[in-house]
């Protein structure tokens, strides 16, 4: 089993281990290990949660905002002062 998932349905409610219940909504990311195995499996199953990298989302895009994108000619466009 993955270590974070991330809400794929419009919602899901799923027990933590001490016993209570989370709700969460779709596009949420959350580490499993704070949710009873078995109702994650189940959530895996019927497609209401999916397996997400380990990676920071942040890290999706990093290289366009350091001025690494080829297609600008290396020059960022974000607003945000380039070290130099």
């Amino acid at each position: 089993m993955a270590a974070r998932y991330k809400v794929t349905a419009g919602a899901v409610v799923l027990p933590t281990r001490a016993g209570s219940d989370t709700y969460m909504y779709r596009g949420a990311e959350f580490d499993a290990a704070s949710f009873a195995p078995a109702a994650v499996e189940h959530a895996i199953t019927v497609g209401l949660i999916t397996a997400v990298d380990d990676a920071p989302a942040e890290a999706d895009g990093e290289d366009e905002a350091d001025g690494e994108d080829e297609a600008d000619g290396g020059k960022a466009k974000t607003g945000r002062r380039q070290a130099k």
